[in-house]
């Protein structure tokens, strides 16, 4: 197994078994929404809070382990890569999408820490007497996501924009394929 879908599965388990262990201490009626200042403007019960929780969390493993089989099977006309005709040919392609698999679950395990950083801070918002919601840990969590996934982007163009200059010919690849 992937060491990136290990710890894309870590990360998940990390969440679960932190939201399982704090939800005694929960209030029964929680702020699950915050505005301006990190004031408070939403309230769920805090078995409703859990089960969308829980229902974002299977949808986003679906998608980060899911997305990668799925794109085995898209046509490959609707498949954006640069270079495309090169990376997707019969002997690089397994390798192409293996390494697309793992970016992808990468990301996956670095939306799971941002999540359990996001249930942190709502879970100290409904556990201390101000109910407010600490923004500036937010704000730098958001900007490192932001970061890794701009980052990532960034990566896989560049990795994919470069074509061996002895096959480019050969291959009949441009950078418009």
């Amino acid at each position: 197994m992937r060491s990136s879908r290990v710890v894309l599965l870590a990360a998940l388990a990390g969440v679960a078994i932190r939201f399982a262990s704090i939800y005694p201490e929960l209030p029964t009626t929680m702020a699950s929404h915050f505005g301006a200042g990190g004031k408070p403007n939403g309230w769920m019960p805090r078995s409703g809070f859990a089960a969308l929780s829980a229902a974002v969390s299977v949808l986003m493993l679906l998608v980060f382990l899911g997305g990668p089989l799925l794109l085995k099977r898209v046509p490959h006309p609707l498949i954006n890569l640069p270079n495309k005709l090169y990376w997707l040919a019969a002997e690089r392609k397994e390798a192409t999408f293996a390494y697309l698999a793992s970016t992808i679950e990468w990301l996956g395990a670095t939306t799971f820490v941002f999540i359990g950083l996001v249930n942190e801070l709502v879970f100290a918002a409904n556990t201390k007497p101000s109910s407010e919601l600490a923004e500036t840990p937010l704000v730098v969590g958001l900007v490192l996501i932001l970061s890794v996934n701009v980052g990532s982007g960034i990566a896989m163009y560049l990795r994919f924009a470069r074509v061996p200059k002895n096959a480019a010919g050969a291959a009949g690849v441009t950078h418009g394929n």
